[in-house]
């Protein structure tokens, strides 16, 4: 029996809960919009020159931008691949 693939709505449906409790677990209230929302304005903040994909082929200036969401999140226990991930998406969906 072929495994009926899932429509575009229900993956976006899927990846929005899953960040929602990834958030949860690391603490934080924002749902996952408004996380983004913030991930973007912090960025073009800190690089108001840089593209994402600028951001994301500097591996140190990542590093740094994680850490500065980090630290506006007051938890330093966030990964990287999260808040890339994160930002990456939003870049897409734009």
């Amino acid at each position: 029996m072929p495994i009926k693939p899932l429509s575009l709505e229900r993956q976006k449906e899927l990846l929005v809960a899953r960040l929602s409790q990834t958030l949860a677990d690391y603490g934080i209230d924002d749902d996952p919009e408004a996380f983004k929302d913030g991930l973007v304005d912090l960025f073009h903040g800190l690089y108001p020159a840089f593209t994402v994909d600028e951001l994301l082929v500097r591996p140190r200036e990542a590093l740094r931008y994680c850490d500065a969401v980090r630290d506006k999140h007051r938890n330093y226990d966030l990964p990287d691949d999260l808040v890339l991930r994160s930002l990456l998406n939003r870049r897409k969906r734009q």
